[in-house]
């Protein structure tokens, strides 16, 4: 038996692959677990923000912001809109043979510090809305009386408690007095912007012609047009007429040279000063010299 083992031994010698002479062997193991994939490091972000976008202002709506659509437009597409509701104001509110003209009549055009001053002392308004409603208020201060500040006051109060109570517009879209009296700023705003949603109600509330929104944005918009077509007609009819002066002006500075009170006497200069052949005679034609 021993010999056999030591057979066995030496056949299992001979069959091992041996290196070459001078390389050295290594031995690998075998790994005991399973590879798996690799997983991300926490130092990596998770998401990715990204920035947030900017929403756009909603665009005023006419009926809701008359001001906040009417201002981007510029003063004259204003002052245009003012005249319009400031008319319909006045002749709504009083008869025509009592009616003072409208500020502005002439060009149709309006500015808020006349505006303001018009319905100053409150009796326009508390007639207007007398005229829409009969009887919606019952004392309105004219004339002399209209020139007590009391008096005004309450002439706008009670206009506003009628825009309030019988047209049912809030606190929020009405004016205050002190918007009228005091003619301050963003006073102007206030009240356009109340009187314009009046207007807009005066035909479905009071079956009174009204104003209505989208022909007050037409006005604007065509006093923008106009404004800008009429800037450009003015700079090219300034632009020649000034060109045409300057040369003219240039013109008149240069002085006619004269040579001892006689113009003829710079030519016989000239003639003097010429090449022996090429002298100019008196009538300016070259002739040669004997």
């Amino acid at each position: 038996m021993a010999e056999i083992e030591n057979n066995t031994h030496a056949v299992v010698a001979e069959n091992e692959p041996t290196a070459p002479a001078g390389i050295t062997t290594i031995a690998v193991e075998e790994p005991t677990t399973p590879l798996t994939t690799v997983q991300a490091t926490t130092d990596l972000p998770t998401t990715i923000d990204l920035p947030a976008t900017t929403e756009q202002p909603a665009k005023p709506v006419p009926a809701e912001d008359p001001i906040g659509w009417l201002t981007p437009l510029g003063r004259n597409a204003v002052n245009k809109v003012s005249y319009e509701v400031l008319n319909w104001v006045n002749n709504t509110a009083v008869d025509e043979d009592k009616r003072q003209p409208t500020p502005g009549a002439k060009k149709q055009s309006t500015s808020p510090m006349k505006f303001l001053g018009f319905l100053q002392d409150g009796s326009v308004l508390a007639n207007l809305a007398n005229k829409l409603q009969p009887g919606a208020i019952e004392t309105v201060h004219e004339g002399e009386a209209a020139k007590e500040k009391a008096n005004q006051t309450a002439n706008l109060e009670n206009f506003i408690n009628f825009l309030k109570n019988n047209v049912g517009l809030s606190d929020n879209e009405v004016f205050n007095p002190a918007d009228v009296q005091e003619k301050r700023k963003g006073g102007f705003g206030a009240v356009l912007s109340t009187l314009v949603k009046l207007a807009g109600k005066a035909q479905e509330q009071f079956a009174r012609g009204g104003l209505d929104v989208d022909y007050l944005l037409q006005i604007g918009k065509q006093a923008v047009q106009s404004n800008f077509i009429q800037t450009i007609i003015n700079f090219f009819k300034k632009r020649p007429a000034n060109g045409h002066q300057e040369k003219k002006e240039q013109d008149e500075a240069i002085p006619t040279p004269i040579v001892n009170g006689n113009e003829n006497a710079l030519k016989e200069e000239v003639n003097d000063n010429k090449p022996a052949s090429a002298v100019v005679d008196g009538a300016g034609v070259a002739v040669a010299v004997q």
